[in-house]
C-alpha cells in the first residue's frame, strides 16, 4: 500500500480566524501558488476559495478535482469541508438539482 504525503496550509477567514486545509502532496505545489481564504458556505460549513485572475473565483475542491459534472456536487466523506485529500472527496448526484434539470429539459443527465 502506497503512503500518500499529507500537507497542511493555514489560511484565514475575513474575521482573521485561522483554518487548516489538508491536502495530498500531489496537489500541494499547484495549490500553494495561490492565496486562499475560507468563507462560510450556504450550509454553514466552510469553503476555501481563491481568485485565479480577472475576478474569477474557484473553490479548492473544484481546483483539485475539476468542474463537477452537471447536477453533481462534491461531498467530503469525513464531513470535514477543509480536508481536500482526493480520497476524502467525491462527486455526488444532487437529487434536487436532478429534479430541476428534469423539469427544465424533460430528461435527466443520467439518461
Amino acid at each position: 500500500m502506497e503512503v500518500q504525503e499529507v500537507y497542511f496550509i493555514v489560511v484565514k477567514d475575513k474575521e482573521g480566524t485561522k483554518h487548516t486545509l489538508i491536502l495530498d502532496g500531489v496537489d500541494f505545489e499547484r495549490v500553494a501558488l495561490y492565496d486562499w481564504w475560507v468563507k462560510k458556505d450556504i450550509n454553514n460549513g466552510h469553503i476555501a476559495v481563491t481568485n485565479i485572475g480577472q475576478g474569477e473565483f474557484v473553490s479548492l475542491q473544484q481546483f483539485i478535482l475539476g468542474s463537477p459534472p452537471v447536477g453533481t456536487k462534491v461531498i467530503f466523506k469525513d464531513r470535514n469541508s477543509l480536508n481536500f485529500r482526493r480520497s476524502n472527496m467525491k462527486f455526488y448526484v444532487d437529487k434536487l438539482e436532478q429534479l430541476k434539470f428534469r423539469q427544465k429539459h424533460g430528461y435527466t443527465f443520467e439518461d
